[in-house]
């Protein structure tokens, strides 16, 4: 078996699984980007405080773990490779409408956070420049926010996204189940 850890990118699955349960493999990849974007926004919480007295190191952390977040809750929706699926809001978040201004400031802040190098309004690089009679003298500075405040919104849609993916889980499995004449268990 192939070890994810030192796996070759390639295109090509590191395991392949038995071509009679590909559906359910669409949506283990999609619940695992789910889980992942939950556990991100939730260690994001619970590890390190910011306040004024922060660290580089405190701060750097949450920013990754904020970042992290977004790509994984983000790759549910965007465009997928060869052999993985994408979700569509209008399905996901169907009787949650309220949800949609949330889930779409998640997605722009991975597309133009976190995923791609554009505007988001929550980080700045900065260059300084003071002259003097005889040189200039060139300060650099970066500023990022964390909307720290929008996390409760967040996981929000995180549940409606866990909820659709288990029931969507939920009848792929329940087709196979009629497909293949036996009972699936899931461990």
């Amino acid at each position: 078996m192939k070890q994810l850890a030192s796996a070759e990118v390639t295109n090509q699955k590191a395991i392949e699984i038995d071509p009679r349960f590909w559906i359910m493999d669409q949506w283990t990849f999609l619940m695992m980007q789910a889980f992942e974007a939950k556990s991100f926004l939730e260690l994001a919480e619970n590890t390190h405080r910011i306040g004024p007295k922060s660290s580089m190191e405190e701060l750097l952390t949450q920013l990754a773990l904020f970042k992290a977040f977004l790509l994984s809750y983000g790759k549910c929706f965007a465009a997928a490779g060869k052999g993985r699926s994408k979700l569509e809001e209008k399905h996901v978040f169907v009787d949650r409408g309220d949800l949609l201004p949330i889930h779409h400031r998640i997605m722009a802040l991975r597309n133009t956070f976190a995923a791609h190098n554009d505007m988001s309004g929550l980080d700045e690089a900065l260059l300084d420049i003071e002259e003097t009679e005889e040189e200039f003298i060139l300060s650099h500075r970066y500023a990022f926010a964390i909307p720290l405040n929008e996390y409760e919104e967040y996981k929000k849609c995180i549940v409606v996204l866990e909820e659709y993916l288990f029931d969507k889980t939920n009848k792929a499995m329940s087709s196979l189940q009629k497909q293949l004449g036996k009972t699936i268990k899931m461990k």
